[in-house]
């Protein structure tokens, strides 16, 4: 009787062992892609500003985390370590004079594109941009897609916060107002977007637009307005590509690359 017993509870041990393994590994995205997603931080920011949100997706999906990319003032592109041919590359710009205007930073993000382009066979991309890091990817996504050929396509796209019609609370009207017709009142920059897409069509399959509110009064995450961040709705809706746009309450605008809310959408958005 005691052979038996000992035989039932080696059994046992083994399949919760197995279970516990298998139960581990489902919190994560488990399929495979090659098509990396590439980080870019704001104005000012550095590769730092995604400290948070990186160790955040590890935990969800199954991510290869692939050099630092540093492009410095003059357009000088630095890897910081050897690139790895594994599933779901997650890669993080620096731009060392993050403060440039968008032409220079639509240009360094152009500069990293094209290597991966040469040099490891990248022929898509996921874009993710924080405040101007979301102007970089609409320069790259319309303005260098059509002027370069040795670029990768871009396949999703989150904004985080993105200023398309600046940061001046007063040039910014409602989130409805702004969502159907734009901003209340165009500033010089939105204009420019506005021409540049429609002058070279947006080329992307996706772009997820997030925007927070930090008072929950329809305001804004502190910085930029919210109408700002959703005046790019009425250009978007002229286009081809799957557009989605999504207030989180409570965020303030540091705080959107950060939050455990912002990261599960952006996560489901990107790879589920």
């Amino acid at each position: 009787m005691k052979k038996y017993h000992t035989k039932f509870l080696i059994l046992l041990v083994t399949l919760l062992s197995f279970f516990s393994v298998t139960l581990a590994g489902c919190g994560k995205q488990q399929e495979g892609s090659n098509i990396p997603t590439i980080l870019i931080h704001g104005s000012p920011g550095s590769e730092h500003s995604f400290d948070t949100m990186t160790k955040m997706i590890e935990k969800r999906v199954d991510v290869t985390e692939e050099p630092l990319m540093e492009v410095t003032s003059n357009d000088r592109l630095i890897m910081h370590g050897r690139w790895k041919d594994g599933k779901n590359p997650l890669v993080v710009l620096r731009f060392v004079d993050s403060t440039a205007n968008e032409d220079k930073r639509a240009r360094w993000l152009s500069i990293c594109m094209r290597y991966l382009y040469q040099h490891h066979g990248v022929r898509q991309v996921n874009l993710v941009g924080h405040s101007m890091g979301g102007i970089d990817i609409l320069y790259y996504a319309t303005y260098y897609q059509y002027h370069q050929k040795d670029l990768p396509k871009v396949n999703k796209v989150v904004s985080l916060g993105a200023p398309f019609n600046g940061c001046d609370f007063s040039q910014n009207g409602s989130l409805k107002q702004s969502m159907k017709n734009g901003p209340k009142e165009e500033s010089h920059e939105y204009k420019m977007y506005a021409e540049l897409m429609k002058e070279y069509p947006l080329k992307a399959k996706a772009w997820l637009n997030i925007a927070g509110d930090k008072l929950s009064d329809g305001v804004g995450d502190l910085v930029v307005p919210l109408g700002s961040v959703a005046c790019i709705t009425p250009l978007m809706k002229q286009t081809k590509v799957h557009y989605e746009f999504e207030v989180f309450k409570g965020e303030e605008h540091s705080e959107l690359h950060d939050d455990s809310k912002v990261i599960d959408r952006m996560v489901k958005f990107l790879w589920e």
